[in-house]
Formats: structure tokens, C-alpha cells, sequence
């Protein structure tokens, strides 16, 4: 089973979970590949460990080794860098200082997947918004992005009324998007130069006079994202973590004032989503807003400053990230809850 749970809800993958336990109990075996290592901890009895390609640990899993996972994963140089995830918790953090509204969304709807939402996004934010599968964050996101209007209510950026006909209205306003899929935001048979500075070309004006400064925003989106070149002649070579680090540079490369992320650490290493998480609060603390949607429950107070939960098309909850607990949110998630402000 090859990260069969990545684009599954906690609750789907239990129903995974207990099939495996039932051919475990006929006496079949399972391989299971996955990057969430709580899934690893909790259903397999040994692991073995890949890096760059090599078979670097086989660990008895009996008793809990998360440490001893995360050291054969990264290597024990990278491992003590890292440390375990949970280290991020929100309640670390300082507050968002900046409480001017970047971008508004007052009493939206898309038919009959997004219902009468509404909410606001601050200057330096991190706002989280979590679901399970199939409850109208996708077609939320595509109002964000301007590849939908919205049937009834209205979108401010910077309180200016954002009619966009398509996502280049949206982009040209700031606001920029990182897809689940990242097919679906890179030229894949183009090298990563060209992927990282294609935003820079958006219209025909702006061919001049940008090419002796491509290479150095290149470069700089390379190097603080860490990006491995070494197959950049073609980005479908790289790996599915530096794959998304290519559609979030390209951002980089371009510039951007608010950032709407996707689901954009699903199946790819926990390094790789160290390095994501710490980019994404380095750019909150720089004074950009960023709404993240993430399948993951845990991600949530380990990145953002507050929460939003969507069930039937609608916003049901609303909290302080670093208070938010997966009960708590699985619980809103099924409409369990009343909202809260």
C-alpha cells in the first residue's frame, strides 16, 4: 500500500487501518509505504528506512521509535535540527502583531458547495482551514484563486471588491495559489529555472527588462528552499517534495502578498515539511497572509494562528490554532459542533 492514506481523513483512514488488521489476522502481510509516521508507529511491527536511495535502517517498532525513525530519516546531523514535529506548536509563537485585513470574504457562495461564507484574513497570518474530503474547500479555494465568481457575495482584497473574470485578476492583486496537485502548477517537461521564472513572464510587457534579473531570484528561491537541481533539466525528475517546493518558489521568484496553500505537504517527507512549515511562518513574520487548507488535523497548531473548519459548505468553527486538538476539530469536521468566534 503505497501512501494510500495521504489524501484521506483521519476517520477514512481508520477504516484502512482496520482492514489491514484483519489480514494481518489471517495471517497476510502488508507493506506499507507512508511519510505520516504516526501511521507507521501505530500499525507496523518493523520499518525499513530509504534515503537517497539506500537502505539506511530496519527498526523493531514494538514500544514506540519515533526519535530512532526521524534520526535514520533525516540522518542525526538533520534529526537534531528538526526535532520532532510537534516542537512547532502554535502557542510558541508570538501573536500576529498586524491586525489590518488583507483579504475578506463576505457572504460567499458557489451554488450549492459553498453556502454564505464569510471571514477575514489578517497581515502576517497563517489562518488554517481544515475538512474532511468532499465539504466545499475546493470549490472555496477556487473562489479565492478568481477561477470561480462566486454566485452571491463579494471578495476584498485590501477593501477594494475583487471581481475576477480568471486567476490572473487575482494574481495581479497579490493573491496567488499553491495547488493539492502539483501537476497542476508546473511545467513538467521544463527545467526548474524555467518553472521557477515563469510567473515573472506573465504578460508580453513584462519580457523586458527582467532577463539579467531572472537568474538571481532564481537562485535565491533555490536556495532558501533548498531545492535539489541536480535532475533540473526537467522538474517531473525531482522528487514529489522538491516538486512542491518548485510551485511554492515560483512565488517566491514572483513575489506575492497573500498566499492560498492547498493541502501542500500531502505525501511528501517530514523533512521536506519542516522546511515547509518554517517557510511558511518566515513569510508570516515578513508580513505575508497565508490561508492553508491541510487534510492533516496535527499541522494545524504547529503552523497557524487560528483555525476555520468547513462542513456542508459552510464555516461551523472557528479557534485559536494552538488550542485546537484533533478531537476537537474531527468533532466540528462532522457537524458535531456549533461554531465559535
Amino acid at each position: 500500500l503505497d501512501e494510500i492514506t495521504a489524501a484521506l481523513t483521519p476517520d477514512q483512514a481508520d477504516h484502512v487501518f482496520d482492514v489491514m488488521n484483519e489480514w494481518k489476522a489471517q495471517g497476510r502481510s502488508v507493506l506499507f509505504i507512508s511519510h505520516r509516521l504516526g501511521e507507521v508507529l501505530e500499525m507496523c511491527d518493523t520499518a525499513t528506512i530509504l534515503r537517497n536511495g539506500r537502505d539506511v535502517a530496519h527498526l523493531e517498532l514494538e514500544g514506540g521509535a519515533e526519535s530512532e525513525l526521524v534520526t535514520a530519516m533525516l540522518g542525526e546531523e538533520l534529526a537534531e535540527e528538526a526535532g520532532p514535529e510537534e516542537e512547532a506548536a502554535a502557542d510558541d509563537r508570538e501573536p500576529v502583531g498586524d491586525r489590518s485585513v488583507v483579504l475578506e470574504l463576505r457572504g460567499v457562495s458557489l451554488r450549492d458547495k459553498v453556502k454564505d461564507v464569510s471571514f477575514q484574513l489578517h497581515k502576517g497570518e497563517i489562518l488554517g482551514l481544515t475538512a474532511l474530503e468532499g465539504q466545499g474547500q475546493d470549490d472555496l479555494f477556487k473562489v479565492l484563486s478568481g477561477d470561480h465568481r462566486p454566485t452571491e457575495g463579494e471578495m476584498l482584497i485590501d477593501g477594494e471588491v475583487l471581481n475576477a473574470h480568471s486567476p490572473y485578476d487575482a494574481i495581479s492583486r497579490g493573491v496567488v495559489f499553491v495547488p493539492a496537485d502539483r501537476q497542476q502548477a508546473l511545467l513538467p517537461q521544463q527545467s526548474v529555472r524555467d518553472n521557477l521564472a515563469s510567473p515573472l513572464y506573465n504578460t508580453p510587457r513584462r519580457w523586458f527588462g527582467l532577463a539579467s534579473d531572472e537568474g538571481t531570484r532564481v537562485q535565491a528561491s533555490v536556495d532558501r528552499l533548498d531545492i535539489d537541481v541536480r535532475a533540473g533539466s526537467q522538474v517531473q525528475r525531482l522528487s514529489g517534495g522538491n516538486q512542491q517546493k518548485v510551485t511554492i518558489g515560483k512565488w517566491l521568484t514572483a513575489g506575492f502578498e497573500t498566499l492560498l496553500c492547498f493541502d501542500p505537504t500531502r505525501g511528501i517527507d517530514i523533512q521536506t515539511k519542516a522546511q515547509i512549515y518554517d517557510l511558511l511562518r518566515e513569510l508570516a513574520a515578513g508580513g505575508s497572509s497565508i490561508l492553508l487548507y491541510t487534510s492533516e488535523f496535527r499541522e494545524i497548531p504547529m503552523v497557524c494562528d487560528r483555525v476555520l473548519v468547513m462542513y456542508g459548505g459552510r464555516i461551523v468553527h472557528e479557534q485559536p490554532a494552538a488550542t485546537a486538538t484533533e478531537e476537537v476539530l474531527l468533532t466540528a469536521a462532522h457537524g458535531l459542533q456549533e461554531a465559535s468566534t
